[in-house]
């Protein structure tokens, strides 16, 4: 049973990375191929939180000299998006697995609509018309911490858009969204390991996995076109939720 996890994990993980890389939302994809796998959801959740955490933390390094520009703003973001990551991995313990269940095929549902709709939310940059109050934007990335914490797919995307919004830079919000991301996972993963019960094997393939494809993903995921990967990802996440729907 360990080695089948380890391996299902594995191809998770790589394909998460490869994702990444290319169009973000990798949980997207990795949370169908777990589930299908017939993995409990909460537990297919809690690895990937787990199991990913060195990737989330490794893509804000290598954006440490935006983060330079971002500025003090950029760090109470993280601060309310570590807040909401703890609520988040508060409610993901609490939650009934049936509960949590039901719940899971609406989140891949908006992972994918998220996805779809990624050419829109990249093309607001710089064109927003209005900036959200101050006091506002910590509150909401507050929720996207708690969202991310309970699933991920489509937290990146979020936060973008919100950035847009904003009237932040690409280069600026991709920085800003890779630290709010791994302040979200790093104080969930954190709490979940101290807290719940970790599915250890799934999430060693998961790391392992996307620690290969950390390394091979730019060259091969940068050689499909955007629009290939993120149709395949969006067709995924959809069947994923059909499947879900009907199923559970």
């Amino acid at each position: 049973m360990d080695a089948t996890a380890q391996f299902v994990g594995g191809v998770a993980g790589l394909a998460a990375a490869l994702v990444n890389t290319a169009v973000g939302s990798g949980a997207l994809v990795a949370l169908p191929l777990l589930v299908v796998r017939d993995i409990d959801p909460r537990a297919a959740v809690i690895a990937l939180s787990v199991g990913l955490l060195p990737g989330t933390v490794s893509g804000t390094w290598a954006y440490r000299r935006e983060l330079v520009t971002a500025g003090r703003r950029a760090w109470l973001l993280a601060l309310a998006a570590a807040l909401g990551g703890a609520l988040g991995a508060g409610l993901l313990m609490l939650m009934p697995s049936a509960v949590f269940a039901g719940v899971v095929p609406w989140f891949i549902l908006s992972g994918a609509v998220l996805m779809a709709l990624q050419p829109r939310i990249s093309a607001s940059f710089g064109r927003s018309a209005y900036a959200l109050p101050d006091r506002l934007t910590p509150l909401l990335f507050v929720l996207l911490g708690v969202y991310g914490a309970l699933l991920g797919a489509g937290q990146g995307l979020l936060t973008l858009a919100l950035l847009a919004v904003s009237g932040s830079g690409l280069q600026a919000a991709n920085a800003v969204k890779n630290l709010t991301n791994a302040a979200t996972n790093l104080v969930a993963a954190t709490l979940l390991v101290l807290r719940a019960e970790i599915p250890w094997a799934l999430c060693a393939g998961i790391a392992v996995g996307a620690v290969a494809g950390g390394l091979v993903g730019a060259r091969v995921a940068r050689g499909l076109p955007d629009r290939v990967l993120r149709g395949a990802v969006v067709v995924i996440g959809l069947g994923t939720a059909v499947w879900a729907f009907l199923a559970w």
